[in-house]
């Protein structure tokens, strides 16, 4: 059969395939019907692991070792020396926390499938008032479907998430499909991707707990910047270091 797959830029019919189980690091899926999607998503892996079988489990990304681990919601909480960023829920699973972006009041997705930061144009409206035009350029967002959409490519203000201050952060903005099909058309919003997340120490995503949780470097406590000295970084193909 075929089914209706949602990707940032648009939607599109695609193939199913039947897996009779998938494990992932403790986490077992049974009869699985998985859209196949176009080789070049994927770059060097093979799939991209949903929400979907996820909202009772726990995701810790370890930069510092190079280690994923994933495995059921841990009831105890964030270890010592994480801060907490308590989330909520939208579209069936996704993670959404509050957030600043300059002083303005932000919606922030925690899309770790996502490679770069992305706002939408009510955000960029908000903090380009006094921005320098030469400051910005154009840049083109693709995703899981076919098509792509134009957008712009700028500094700003530091990124306050919870306890964590984020700072030098060039995020593009586009009008989105994504954005609209989330509820997030009119309001600021902001895809916190892994060009972002890679510049910490460690992030655990916790779908059980509703959390956000994350380890900066010793060196900057809460302040992140954004791989300075070599000490952090996505490991992402193609992301900025």
């Amino acid at each position: 059969g075929t089914v209706e797959v949602h990707g940032v830029t648009g939607s599109a019919v695609v193939p199913m395939a039947v897996v009779d189980e998938l494990r992932v690091g403790t986490i077992v899926m049974v009869d699985q019907q998985l859209p196949v999607l176009a080789g070049a998503v994927f770059a060097d892996a093979d799939g991209i692991l949903g929400i979907d079988g996820l909202q009772q489990s726990r995701i810790e990304v370890d930069f510092l070792h190079d280690r994923v681990k994933i495995g059921l919601s841990d009831p105890r909480g964030a270890p010592h020396g994480y801060l907490t960023v308590p989330a909520r829920t939208i579209n069936e699973g996704l993670l959404l926390v509050a957030g600043l972006v300059g002083n303005v009041n932000t919606h922030v997705v925690i899309d770790t499938g996502a490679e770069y930061t992305i706002g939408n144009v009510p955000l960029q409206q908000a903090l380009l008032r006094g921005a320098r035009k030469g400051d910005r350029r154009e840049s083109v967002v693709t995703g899981a479907t076919p098509g792509s959409a134009s957008g712009d490519t700028h500094a700003t203000p530091s990124i306050t998430i919870g306890e964590a201050r984020l700072r030098n952060i060039p995020v593009t903005f586009s009008d989105l499909y994504i954005f609209s099909l989330w509820g997030l058309a009119d309001e600021p919003a902001l895809i916190v991707g892994m060009d972002v997340l890679g510049t910490v120490q460690k992030f655990v995503v916790d779908y059980g707990r509703r959390e956000f949780q994350i380890k900066a470097y010793p060196r900057t406590g809460a302040d992140v910047d954004r791989c300075l000295a070599g000490t952090c970084g996505t490991r992402l193909k193609g992301s900025p270091n």
